[in-house]
């Protein structure tokens, strides 16, 4: 979960953004660099990863959507208030779950 999907999501990223239109990067901010840092890398270990550990990746991914599609539903319906309390509990989720983690780059 906190391996596989960042780079599956990394690669989903670049691929939606650089389809969309090439030149997207050369107008983004720091937070582009942080985000596809780990697009790309070494393709034929990453697919042979995904394939052997398919079926814990396809249930971490039914995770993430379900979350994915909560935001989605909360932007859609304009619901401010229940859009701010979520990302409240998820700032305070990453300051009890992760405080003290070094990140490594």
């Amino acid at each position: 979960m906190t391996s596989h999907l960042p780079h599956i999501l990394s690669n989903c990223f670049l691929s939606a953004v650089l389809s969309h239109r090439e030149d997207l990067p050369q107008y983004a901010g720091p937070s582009f660099g942080d985000w596809v840092r780990i697009g790309g890398s070494s393709p034929r270990m990453w697919r042979d990863i995904f394939i052997t550990n398919r079926d814990k990746i396809l249930k971490t991914i039914g995770l993430f959507q379900r979350e994915l599609d909560k935001m989605i539903e909360i932007i859609k319906e304009s619901e401010e208030e229940e859009l701010l309390s979520l990302l409240q509990e998820i700032a305070h989720l990453k300051e009890e779950s992760i405080a003290g983690v070094s990140h490594r780059r």
